[in-house]
């Protein structure tokens, strides 16, 4: 375990029936750091985040985060599979921000934010609306908190997401290409609530497509193709003068798109 990073996942192995998603997948994220992941549709990245997360479970290695094993609980010197309750608390460290947002329908935007502090007694009702109506400020949705999502813009779902995975106070934010599934002229809002995020020292690992936020915020970006991290450094460094020619012919297809 390299216990100066806060995430750490070690050759990471995933398959979906004989098909191997992941090969080998080795992840370190300091506290602090804004890690982007990047690469062609299917090649793991997304699925990465879920092992983390243990939304998916690897079928090897292991992943800790803050020095825990993520899944399971360490006795004796041998490590057991936790049971959902364990597990549920050990997610709660780890805030996740979907593509399609997934929010409850039915619960106003204040609603989904605080379910999870009050659901899980880490906060009081009170206390937990206190916040999410800070959070909401914070964002610039604070007119918006009894608003259900149907009511509200892409962008401003996804606003309330972001929020809703702050109120657990996680060690460290994953982000599933978050604007992805918005209209062009929303994608600016929810990447300067991440950006100011990333300014205050949030932990973020981050699947995106956006390379102009992965310039200006990443302090390392990891380009994966076919279940497999082939090329890392930062982001001065991988984007303009990238070493493999994988990645190479990768983001020259991205700026030819973009043209």
């Amino acid at each position: 375990m390299d216990r100066t990073a806060l995430v750490d996942a070690q050759a990471i192995d995933k398959y979906y029936g004989t098909v191997q998603v992941l090969k080998n997948v080795n992840l370190q994220v300091r506290d602090g750091e804004v890690a982007c992941l990047i690469g062609p549709s299917g090649a793991g990245k997304s699925t990465l985040l879920r092992c983390i997360n243990r939304l998916e479970a690897p079928d090897s290695g292991m992943v800790f985060v803050d020095g825990e094993p993520i899944g399971y609980r360490l006795k004796s010197g041998r490590y057991y599979e936790c049971d959902e309750k364990a597990l549920a608390g050990q997610r709660a460290r780890m805030g996740m921000v979907f593509q399609r947002f997934n929010l409850f329908p039915h619960k106003t935007a204040l609603e989904n934010i605080i379910e999870a502090p009050v659901a899980l007694k880490v906060r009081s009702r009170k206390d937990a609306t206190a916040e999410a109506l800070e959070l909401l400020r914070m964002v610039g949705l604070e007119d918006k908190g009894h608003h259900y999502p149907a009511q509200l813009s892409g962008g401003q779902q996804q606003r309330v997401a972001i929020t809703r995975a702050l109120a657990m106070h996680p060690k460290v934010l994953l982000f599933d290409e978050p604007t992805s599934a918005l209209d062009p002229e929303m994608v600016g809002e929810v990447l300067a609530v991440m950006k100011r995020l990333a300014a205050e020292g949030k932990t973020m690992i981050v699947v995106t497509h956006e390379m102009g936020f992965a310039k200006e915020v990443a302090d390392s970006i990891h380009f994966m193709v076919s279940g497999e991290i082939v090329e890392r450094g930062t982001a001065r460094d991988l984007l303009c003068s990238p070493q493999e020619a994988r990645t190479r012919a990768f983001l020259s297809r991205l700026m030819a798109n973009a043209a």
